[in-house]
C-alpha cells in the first residue's frame, strides 16, 4: 500500500483493485481511489472504496469466454486448414484413381524381388560374420570353407536374378501401363520352370527350414506369360516364409500341377502355416490389406 500513497501524491490520484476480507474471512474484489491533497498547508489522503464483486465476477466471465472464442476460433482455422489439404489430397487421389491397381500391381511386383534380394544379402552378410569369426578364432576348415563358397555363389545368383527381375520390371513400366506386364507369353514346360523358380528362392528357404515338394507331370508344357507364374509362386512362398511359418521351426509346402485336358491345368499351392481368419479370406487379393500375420492355403 505504501507504493499506492507514494503513486497517489506524484499524480494527485490513484485508482486500483485490491482483494479485501470481510470480517468473516471471505475474500471481495474492491475498487479502492486514494486522492491526495492539501488543507491547512498539510497533505491529506482521501480514500475511497467500492464493491466490485460482482463486476469483477463478470469480467473473468468475459475474459474465460473470449478465451474459449479465441480457442474456437483457432480450432476451426486448423479445422479449415486440414479440410483443405484434404481436398487437395482429393483431388490428387482422383487424379490417380485410374493409375491405382496398376501402381499397386507393379508395386507389389517390384518388391517381391527386391525382398528376395535383400534377404539373400542379409543371410550374405550373417554368413560373412559366421566364418570370419571361425577363421579369426582358428577354427575354419577347408570343410566350412567349401560350404561358404557354395552358399555364396547360390546366394550371388539369387540375388542376381531377383536384381535383373527388378530392373526388367522397372524399364518395362511403359508397356506394364498398358498391358499389366511387360513379358511376352511363351512355350514353357510346367515341372522345369517351376523347378527353376524353387531353385531360385532355395538359398532363402534352406536359411528358413522349409522344404518345398513338387508333384509336376514332366510332360505339361503350356504357352503364357511365365513372368505372372513366376510372381505368383514365388509370393505364394515368400508369403509363407514370412508369416505362415513364423515361430514353425520346419515349414512344409506342397505344389500339385495336373493336366486338365491339354488346354488348362490346374496348380495346388498348400502349407501348413498358421493359415488365415475367415474374415480375412474375402480380401486377399486386396493389395491395401494389412498384414495379417497370416496365410492361406489355396485348393
Amino acid at each position: 500500500m505504501p507504493a499506492r500513497f507514494k503513486e497517489a501524491d506524484d499524480n494527485e490520484s490513484v485508482r486500483f483493485e485490491w482483494k479485501h476480507k470481510r470480517v468473516d474471512d471471505s475474500e471481495f474484489w474492491a475498487e479502492i481511489i486514494i486522492t491526495t491533497t492539501v488543507l491547512n498547508g498539510k497533505k491529506a489522503r482521501y480514500i475511497s472504496t467500492r464493491d466490485i464483486s460482482e463486476k469483477k465476477e463478470l469480467a473473468i466471465k468475459l475474459q474465460q469466454r473470449n478465451h474459449d472464442l479465441n480457442a474456437s476460433n483457432t480450432e476451426l482455422e486448423n479445422m479449415l486448414v486440414s479440410l483443405k489439404e484434404a481436398q487437395d489430397k482429393l483431388i490428387e487421389s482422383e487424379k490417380m484413381a485410374s493409375l491405382g491397381s496398376l501402381v499397386a500391381g507393379v508395386a507389389h511386383e517390384i518388391n517381391t524381388p527386391v525382398g528376395v534380394g535383400l534377404m539373400g544379402i542379409t543371410q550374405f552378410k550373417e554368413d560373412i560374420d559366421a566364418i570370419t569369426k571361425r577363421y579369426n578364432n582358428h577354427e575354419l576348415t577347408p570343410t566350412d570353407f567349401e560350404d561358404f563358397l557354395t552358399d555364396a555363389n547360390e546366394i550371388c545368383e539369387l540375388v542376381k536374378t531377383n536384381l535383373d527381375r527388378t530392373a526388367q520390371l522397372v524399364k518395362g513400366f511403359k508397356q506394364i501401363a498398358v498391358d499389366q506386364t511387360s513379358e511376352e507369353d511363351r512355350e514353357i514346360n510346367l515341372s522345369h520352370y517351376v523347378s527353376e523358380v524353387i531353385a531360385s528362392l532355395n538359398s532363402v528357404l534352406k536359411k528358413s527350414q522349409v522344404a518345398v515338394t513338387l508333384t509336376c507331370p514332366d510332360n505339361i508344357v503350356v504357352v503364357l506369360n511365365p513372368g505372372l507364374l513366376y510372381q505368383v509362386l514365388s509370393n505364394l512362398i515368400m508369403n509363407s516364409i514370412y508369416h505362415g511359418f513364423k515361430d514353425i521351426p520346419a515349414g512344409q509346402i506342397l505344389i500339385v500341377i495336373e493336366d486338365i485336358d491339354n488346354t488348362q491345368f490346374s496348380l495346388t499351392y498348400r502349407d501348413n502355416g498358421k493359415g488365415i481368419s475367415a474374415e480375412h479370406l474375402p480380401q486377399i487379393f486386396n493389395p491395401f490389406l494389412p498384414q495379417t500375420g497370416q496365410t492361406v492355403a489355396l485348393a
